[in-house]
């Protein structure tokens, strides 16, 4: 299970930072807050670059594809730093304190990626189709609205809900999550030619007669 698909806005969480006294003398307090930041699904679409293109041939896939950007999610850590220790007499009395500042750095947890994967088609969309998917998302707890059969805003909104559960977090539906919702037949695997096992030829037994 990835990192990328919660399915919600990340959740902020903090840590505790233990204080690491540096060559230079500068240390880091233990008051370290961490906030993870990013908005899932700047969608693309079904545009004429959302088909791979095969390796093979050099020529896009068949079938209809859908193109999705999942933006990258940044940590936001702010934390004190010491940048001058404090100061002591000979009898361990403090005579000047240390100075301390705040210092916020954003680091990228997880990278900028590129969903890319097959759809159902155009011509598939029709409002009896959106309605058996409203029917199945709403089964399943993720759709509230009505059964309208258009693929309105809180229609994608289920959709993505119920596809970062399997593990895409996008609000365009997969063909294959079409298929496990049971609103695309599952294709069969072409079929064998069996031939029939031989049978070993009989030989009539002779006739015996009495001489």
């Amino acid at each position: 299970m990835s990192f990328r698909f919660s399915g919600k806005n990340f959740i902020p969480f903090h840590k505790a930072v233990i204080p690491v006294c540096i060559a230079l003398g500068a240390c880091v307090s233990d008051q370290a807050t961490y906030q993870a930041t990013g908005d899932t699904g700047v969608q693309i679409g079904y545009t004429p670059d959302a088909a791979p293109v095969n390796r093979r041939t050099g020529m896009p896939e068949p079938g209809c594809w859908a193109l999705d950007y999942e933006p990258a999610v940044t940590e936001t850590i702010t934390q004190n730093v010491q940048t001058q220790r404090e100061k002591r007499d000979r009898d361990g009395t403090v005579t000047e304190p240390a100075i301390w500042r705040s210092e916020t750095t954003t680091r990228i947890v997880t990278p900028r990626q590129t969903l890319n994967f097959e759809t159902p088609c155009a011509n598939m969309l029709t409002e009896e189709f959106l309605t058996s998917l409203q029917r199945s998302l709403q089964a399943r707890g993720d759709y509230e609205g009505t059964i309208s059969g258009q693929m309105d805003r809180q229609t994608r909104m289920a959709i993505r809900q119920y596809q970062v559960q399997n593990g895409l977090n996008s609000a365009y539906l997969s063909l294959e999550n079409a298929r496990a919702l049971g609103l695309v037949e599952v294709p069969r695997p072409p079929e064998t030619e069996t031939s029939a096992p031989e049978t070993p030829e009989t030989v009539p037994e002779p006739d015996v007669t009495d001489i």
